[in-house]
């Protein structure tokens, strides 16, 4: 079983809202060591289901509308973040997604956020520029993060609140 699922969440016919399910994309040719990734996209539901009895490290990867750079990089708490792109019939706000897993559940005692602000959620099936570029600095990021974790390193959503990313990911 793995320690840690990097779930990508977001919605691919919304421009920058693809953020998660493009690096989960990313990801899943050569996954971290010690992780299960999965592109979630819209299947909020299907991801609290997966929550129960899962794996003890939640990683989830999706657009987070701050008052930021367009591309930005954010490592926050699930419950901090803003609610970004269009909410329909398919998915739940993060934190309607996690208050589900619990009811059905789940423990979810490490759980963080990476986010990336996006420049658009308008409809469209490309990432702008600045997020697109941003995906492959997510990627190391979270390369590092599974790396630290499974190593006994911890990141947790006390520690999670609100660091900006900028520059490469955390040496190991």
């Amino acid at each position: 079983m793995s320690h840690v699922l990097v779930a990508g969440i977001g919605n691919i016919f919304f421009s920058d809202d693809g953020f998660g399910p493009a690096v989960a994309q990313a990801l899943l040719a050569d996954p971290p060591p010690g992780a299960r990734v999965q592109d979630y996209g819209t299947r909020s539901v299907h991801l609290a289901y997966d929550l129960v009895g899962g794996p003890p490290h939640v990683l989830l990867v999706d657009a987070v509308d701050l008052d930021d750079e367009p591309g930005t990089i954010v490592l926050m708490a699930p419950q901090d973040a803003p609610t970004t792109g269009p909410i329909d019939g398919h998915g739940l706000p993060i934190e309607a997604t996690l208050a589900r897993a619990r009811l059905l559940g789940a423990t979810l005692d490490d759980v963080v956020l990476l986010g990336c602000v996006p420049a658009t959620t308008g409809p469209g099936m490309a990432l702008s520029d600045r997020v697109a570029a941003a995906v492959p600095v997510a990627v190391e990021h979270i390369r590092a993060m599974v790396g630290q974790r499974m190593s006994g390193a911890v990141w947790s959503t006390s520690s999670a609140t609100g660091g900006t990313i900028t520059g490469p990911p955390p040496a190991d």
